[in-house]
């Protein structure tokens, strides 16, 4: 899953070390949103964000626009994350990006 993470390390003789100095860090990677266009400034549409490494705490992952609208987070798994928009602050139709942030790390490559 996305975020900082310490890495449980154990010797050859399946020991734990005593300090562990450097963390894993796993990046969050959106490769597309649908529906991308059309989307419905009133709210109400379900998002469909295509990904790698969202897990599956939905707690953790916040979808935002540029105008600030949240799209709340529905079910989610280690690929597929789906969210339902609320009514734009924007309103009208404009050309907005998304940004995904899971455990505080952000991914913003996508526009609606």
């Amino acid at each position: 899953m996305t975020g900082d993470w310490i890495a449980d390390i154990l010797t050859v003789y399946c020991l734990t070390p005593n300090v562990v100095s450097s963390s894993i860090n796993v990046p969050v990677t959106v490769h597309s949103i649908s529906p991308s266009v059309d989307v419905n400034y009133l709210g109400g549409d379900i998002v469909t964000i295509d990904g790698d490494s969202f897990g599956y705490d939905p707690s953790v992952i916040s979808v935002v626009y540029d105008d600030g609208t949240v799209c709340d987070v529905i079910s989610v798994d280690m690929n597929i994350l789906q969210c339902e928009n609320r009514r734009f602050t924007s309103g009208g139709s404009t050309t907005q990006g998304v940004t995904v942030t899971i455990n505080g790390v952000s991914d913003t490559p996508l526009s609606v």
